[in-house]
């Protein structure tokens, strides 16, 4: 099962640290909140941990 990153609005405070440790570049700045460019994203969690509010999860992976 291929996971991917999404972003919990309610949760995401817009620090960007998420798409700072992301070596894919796979969250973006998209007006005033984030979003993940699913195509990119490996699944790896990265930006999971990194989140201390807990505004990323990995899901499974739309095909």
């Amino acid at each position: 099962m291929a996971l991917v990153a999404e972003i919990n609005r309610s949760k995401c405070r817009k620090c960007r640290r998420c798409a700072g440790i992301c070596r894919n570049g796979t969250i973006e700045r998209a007006g005033a909140s984030l979003r993940v460019i699913s195509e990119l994203c490996s699944g790896c969690g990265a930006c999971v941990d990194m989140c201390p509010w807990k505004g990323v999860k990995l899901v499974s992976r739309q095909e």
